[in-house]
Formats: C-alpha cells, structure tokens, sequence
C-alpha cells in the first residue's frame, strides 16, 4: 500500500482544489486506484469547528483525495470499503494514529450524507 504518485493541485474557488496530474495509489490488496487529472476535490470534510484541530488539508490530504474520488465517481467500492481505503491510504501515509482515528471514525459516522447523493 503506497501512493505511486505525488498529489499536485490548484487552488480553485473557496475550499475547492483540482488535481493537475493524476494521483495513483496501490491498496494492501494490489489493486490501483487512480484520480484522474482534473477532478476537484475539498480535501477532507472537516467541518470548520474542528479546523484547529484537523485541517481539511492536513498531511492527510492525498488519502482524503482518494476518499473522494471514490465517494463520488467511483462504483467499484462500497461505502465501508472506501472508508477502510481511507484510512489504509492513511496509515501508508505515517500519519498520527489519533488522526486516523479520529478522521475514520467521522467518515464512518457522517459520510453517508455524501454517499446517497453518489450518481
């Protein structure tokens, strides 16, 4: 499990960024999950009282891309499954344990919002 790619981005309007190369991941199971050039993404949901303590565009932020993509053009996955991929790509990552705790645990309690209005 390991980003094959570096996240490159622009800034877009407000809390928006697009991707101006493609990002690449390879999960724990060997399969490649690739975000396409030019998807827009806002990092991770974080919502803006929390911004002190987890930035939606913290250390985590090519994860949450990933997250994203598959929440929202992506029908290969299940919710559960793209939540756990989140949270792989996260630890592949390094990133704090607390962090993936914490930011696991809100994908897990909240994302469905997001995910029903998956087309």
């Amino acid at each position: 499990m390991s980003f094959e790619s570096k996240l490159q981005t622009k800034r877009l309007v407000g809390r928006s960024w697009q991707l101006t190369e493609e990002l690449r991941y390879k999960t724990k199971k060997g399969g490649l999950i690739i975000v396409p050039k030019d998807f827009v993404t806002d990092y991770a949901s974080v919502p803006r009282f929390l911004h002190w303590l987890l930035r939606p565009d913290g250390n985590y932020k090519s994860a949450a891309v990933v997250h994203d993509w598959i929440y929202k053009k992506n029908c290969s996955y299940s919710r559960k499954e793209a939540d756990l991929l989140f949270k792989e790509a996260m630890e592949s990552l390094s990133i704090e344990f607390w962090k993936v705790s914490l930011l696991y645990l809100g994908v897990r309690s909240f994302g469905w919002a997001v995910w029903k209005q998956k087309k």
